[in-house]
């Protein structure tokens, strides 16, 4: 984590907060902002909150392309508290905010939905080839949940989780 304190790196970190489907919308948001500005190093604040009360690694598998600052860590507030200089772009209702992420700075996106800027065709592709991995525990978990209510089958889009 030592980079996100080098102010001389462009580094971008996603804050995720609320539930699942917020978290992911705004994890969109940061892969497209990470390449789209080049950004450095990107970063995950993946707070514990009653939406989603767990630890990252217990959703999803760590990648090369991020890294995790989590609620849990118990080093979480002095970690977070590097960030503090950095700007905070809302992308949630103005998305003309984001083009302040060109300067050479590095940022905070907070946003519960896919910035309107971000052409769908995009975002899906984000979705299908960067978007993050299950983790094994939490794939298990949701096959017997589909087998032990008679779920296993394709007449369904998802299960809210």
């Amino acid at each position: 984590m030592s980079n996100i304190v080098d102010k001389k790196n462009k580094n971008l970190v996603v804050k995720c907060e609320g539930g699942i489907c917020n978290r992911l919308n705004n994890i969109i948001n940061g892969f497209y902002y990470y390449k789209k500005y080049n950004f450095e190093k990107m970063y995950f604040l993946w707070t514990q909150q009653h939406g989603l009360n767990c630890k990252f690694s217990e959703c999803f598998q760590i990648q090369d392309t991020f890294e995790v600052i989590d609620g849990t860590d118990p080093n979480y507030e002095e970690i977070k508290s590097a960030t503090a200089g950095f700007r905070v772009v809302n992308l949630r209702y103005n998305s003309s905010q984001a083009a302040k992420m060109k300067n050479h700075e590095s940022f905070i996106i907070a946003s519960p939905k896919i910035c309107p800027s971000i052409p769908i065709d995009r975002a899906l592709k984000i979705i299908k080839h960067q978007m993050l991995i299950p983790a094994p525990d939490l794939c298990s978990r949701i096959e017997d949940f589909l087998i032990k209510n008679d779920l296993k089958n394709n007449k369904y889009i998802g299960v809210h989780i």
